[in-house]
């Protein structure tokens, strides 16, 4: 059954019906005629494999062996590491053009960051995906800019080259372009501009350059105040946690008081704790009260109680990273506000030995994690060692516990090589007087004070390793 239809230029359609066709042998001489044409005049080969490797794929006439079509050396400065090719963040769009490059070291340094302030032996997954910073940077071409600068600074620390290069120069100079473009179109600044000068501030921090940092941390403050303070981003806890890192970061460089402080804790941050004894006190470890100081005494025993959840089977636990941080955050001010750098330290010699000490470790939770000293807090050290100098002599010896502790925290957090002199023989001194001989026996005694066994365990066996060559050789070489 056919239909004609004519149209202006006389041509015919028809509509085949082939109802009654043989299908089946259609469809062979389609196959066969497809086949024909794909394979006419070539020669087919063997299919069995083969035992001569210079047949093989992936190896040249000579037998060596070449990289999959799906891989390439990446030639960056961060690595030299066989990667496949294509990236996790080539799928989403940018404010301008990137390169693969660039967006490696943005996927790689986002992912690292994230590592460190969300650590995964206590938080709950975080993936760089989810983070509110890459929305900023898909939306904000000063974000995106920003965030270059600081992924080239990060990859240097790690590699340890100077943080100063002129891939960095250049993309910094390209962040303040583009903030200065965006503060005189708009009127009233938004979320991602903030967090631009915020991340301003944390580059001023990295790169020993604490007048900048100071500059940007005081125009944030003017602009936090135009939308009511800080609370006004209370919803928007990564933003809020950066801005009081950068604060903190920057009392404990400089002596200043913080510029933002927040003495509330909520609930949720330390909702976990209930699954350890409330009654958990550190007089029930030492003999006695650590400090004199009831308010010094209070905080030891709060960051104490979790520590020790930190350190339970991370199978049984696992802190939303908002928490966590916001907890870190929390007993950082507090340990500052005890007794302001900027203000005299605190009579008593123990006390003001335990609130530097403290002050050493927050640094190691709170920034790097035990993982990478970017920077060393001069600051911290000279007030630990005045400290020390002071307490040695007129200490008994049932403080001797707390004074290891003091040692120890302070040799992995601020103390560096300069303060060995001074550091080693008090540890040695210490260590005598308890009638302590290894580590296992050391750790015992300076984790009943805060220690956390994932990030200071590693250090803190160094550290006793170091000091105690340190003393054999002193003993052969009197």
């Amino acid at each position: 059954m056919s239909t004609a239809i004519s149209s202006s230029q006389s041509t015919t359609f028809r509509f085949v019906v082939n109802a009654d066709a043989d299908r089946n042998r259609n469809r062979k001489l389609i196959r066969s005629h497809v086949m024909l044409g794909k394979n006419v005049g070539k020669t087919m080969r063997n299919r069995k494999p083969s035992n001569d490797p210079s047949e093989s794929r992936g190896s040249d006439a000579c037998g060596v062996v070449q990289p999959w079509p799906s891989q390439a050396v990446i030639s960056n400065p961060e690595t030299t590491i066989q990667r496949p090719l294509g990236d996790e963040l080539a799928c989403f769009t940018f404010p301008c053009k990137t390169e693969l490059s660039e967006r490696r070291l943005i996927h790689h340094a986002m992912y690292y960051q994230l590592q460190v302030l969300y650590p995964k032996e206590f938080c709950l997954e975080h993936g760089p995906m989810r983070a509110q910073w890459f929305e900023y940077i898909q939306r904000s071409e000063a974000f995106f800019h920003c965030s270059l600068v600081l992924a080239t600074i990060t990859i240097d620390a790690l590699l340890g080259k100077p943080m100063r290069s002129v891939q960095a120069l250049k993309y910094l100079a390209n962040t303040y372009s583009c903030v200065n473009q965006d503060l005189q179109q708009h009127s009233t600044p938004s979320e991602s501009t903030y967090a631009v000068i915020v991340s301003l501030a944390v580059h001023g921090n990295l790169t020993d350059n604490l007048g900048v940092s100071r500059v940007h941390l005081e125009a944030l403050k003017v602009m936090l105040d135009l939308r009511g303070g800080i609370e006004a981003f209370s919803s928007n806890w990564m933003l809020w946690h950066k801005i009081c890192r950068v604060d903190i970061d920057r009392t404990l460089h400089e002596g200043c008081d913080t510029v933002f402080y927040r003495h509330d804790l909520p609930a949720r941050a330390l909702s976990s704790t209930l699954l350890l004894p409330q009654s958990a006190k550190l007089d029930e470890y030492l003999n006695g009260p650590v400090a004199t100081s009831l308010q010094l005494q209070r905080i030891m025993e709060d960051i104490n109680l979790f520590c020790r959840l930190l350190n339970q089977n991370p199978l049984r636990f696992g802190m939303q990273p908002a928490a966590f941080q916001n907890t870190l955050i929390i007993f950082a001010y507090r340990s500052i506000q005890f007794c302001p750098l900027a203000g005299e330290p605190p009579e008593n010699g123990l006390d003001y030995a335990l609130h530097t000490a403290l002050l050493g470790f927050v640094t190691t939770i709170l920034f790097e994690y035990g993982r990478m000293h970017v920077h060393a807090y001069d600051l911290l050290a000279n007030r630990l060692r005045t400290a020390i100098s002071g307490l040695t002599t007129s200490i008994t010896l049932e403080q001797q516990s707390a004074l290891l502790w003091v040692l120890f925290v302070g040799g992995i957090s601020v103390c560096g090589r300069d303060d060995e002199g001074w550091l080693f023989p008090s540890i040695r001194s210490c260590l005598s007087s308890l009638d302590v001989k290894t580590w296992d026996s050391t750790r015992a005694i300076i984790e009943q004070l805060p220690w956390i066994r994932v990030a200071h365990d590693m250090q803190g066996r160094k550290l006793w390793q170091a000091v105690t060559a340190a003393g054999d050789h002193d003993k052969l070489c009197p």
